[in-house]
């Protein structure tokens, strides 16, 4: 494996995707491409069905699902513990939505959901096996990744939409949903630093954001060569034109992990296990010294203070009604509040909470940080390449867990989580019978 590995990196693109051995590869990986091309188109694009809303990812989910029950069925693979996991928290989505809306809304509107997280993650099991899988996936999104986020300088420093002005003048604008959807003319043209906060196709800023910065610490360890890699890293960078805090916590993270892996490989008495427990004992001396507990001074990484306490004031409220509803959640109703605050929930492991329970955000959490510490504990001993990339991996996840507790991810950032997360758990575990 080792020497496939090194083999991948020396050769040029072209020879990767053409050779047989990537041919097949290629084919495998044809439903992740699928699902994270479509995450790419605006989410106006949309199709109207029976009362549901099928988004383009949601599409290619229900493209995608013939083959992967094809490919279960001729390829089983066994379910592991953390798989288990994760279908349980998906599942509950389901049932937490039927206990609140009935059985036939419950399942249409938790079953939408639901397909959301469950097809990309078990498309990207059954796509993903090892770091060539992941290096051909990464070659063959960066050009549209490039695309999309080349679009974002254009706009902030025009100050004026590119995208999606043009698809609400062909598909409408988008409903005030329960997803948090809606139109970017509602918001002006909201400003930072003087420039515009640029969405390109993305449903938000920060979701721009988000996706971009993601990715970079992926693409920056990936040990590929050429132009991909220099697409994947721009991409990355350009995510700072999101003008979101959130982003610019991601890069952040991405970039101080990456000068950690560097000086812990030079500095004996430096490690992850380390780094972990510090921050460990850092989140419980918030909790018991801050005045407004860890989430609060997390909060706090924003442009605007007023936003900072307006986030504070939806986890306070949030987690009374996590208390209050802690197993089944409440769906989409508006949970209790202020009078004078709007129903967002910025924070994604809240949201989960308030909407389905404990049950379903333990469950991912669960797998989530389990992927994390695993790429990191299994990264000892592999070649350097492939090291630094199971690194990379582990970073771009925890930057999904930390700013998941300071936004809400939804439209195009949901499928390729979970696209990311399959694909690690891919790694960690063995996946063949």
């Amino acid at each position: 494996m080792a020497d496939m590995t090194i083999a991948l990196q020396q050769q040029p693109v072209g020879r990767i995707i053409s050779s047989a051995e990537g041919a097949e590869g290629f084919a495998r990986l044809i439903p992740i491409l699928l699902i994270f091309y479509a995450c790419l188109l605006p989410q106006e694009l949309r199709l109207e069905i029976a009362g549901q809303t099928l988004y383009a990812p949601r599409i290619a989910g229900f493209v995608v699902l013939p083959w992967l029950l094809g490919r279960t069925a001729a390829e089983p693979y066994r379910f592991r513990l953390l798989d288990g996991f994760f279908l349980f928290g998906i599942m509950w989505i389901v049932v937490s939505f039927t206990v609140v809306y009935g059985a036939g809304e419950g399942v249409l509107r938790g079953g939408a959901l639901a397909i959301d997280a469950a097809i990309p993650y078990l498309a990207a099991r059954a796509a993903i096996r090892n770091t060539t899988d992941l290096r051909r996936f990464l070659i063959l999104i960066s050009p549209g990744l490039a695309m999309v986020a080349a679009i974002l300088p254009l706009e902030s420093l025009s100050h004026t939409y590119l995208v999606k002005p043009a698809f609400e003048r062909w598909m409408g604008a988008l409903p005030a949903s329960g997803e948090g959807l809606r139109s970017i003319t509602e918001s002006g043209l909201p400003t930072r630093l003087g420039l515009l906060r640029a969405t390109g196709p993305f449903s938000h800023p920060i979701i721009a954001g988000i996706f971009l910065a993601g990715m970079l610490p992926l693409y920056f360890t990936s040990a590929i060569k050429g132009w991909p890699r220099a697409f994947g890293i721009g991409a990355g960078i350009l995510a700072f034109f999101s003008l979101s805090s959130a982003a610019f916590l991601a890069l952040f993270l991405c970039v101080a992990l990456i000068a950690y892996d560097w000086l812990q490989r030079r500095v004996t008495f430096l490690s992850w296990p380390l780094l972990a427990f510090s921050v460990v004992l850092i989140v419980a001396f918030l909790e018991l010294a801050a005045n407004s507990g860890a989430i609060g001074v997390l909060s706090r990484f924003t442009f605007d203070p007023q936003t900072a306490h307006f986030r504070m004031l939806i986890w306070d409220y949030g987690t009374v009604s996590v208390a209050s509803h802690p197993f089944l959640g409440i769906g989409y109703e508006p949970y209790e509040r202020a009078s004078w605050m709007n129903p967002s929930v910025d924070n994604y492991w809240l949201l989960l909470a308030i909407r389905h329970g404990l049950p379903t955000v333990l469950a991912i959490m669960v797998v989530l940080i389990s992927a994390i510490a695993l790429l990191v504990l299994q990264s000892r001993g592999k070649e350097e390449g492939d090291r630094r990339i199971y690194i990379g991996y582990a970073i771009a996840l925890f930057i999904y867990l930390v700013t998941g507790f300071t936004v809400a991810f939804f439209g195009a950032i949901v499928p390729l989580f979970y696209i990311l997360l399959g694909g690690a758990i891919s790694l960690v575990v063995p996946q063949r019978l």
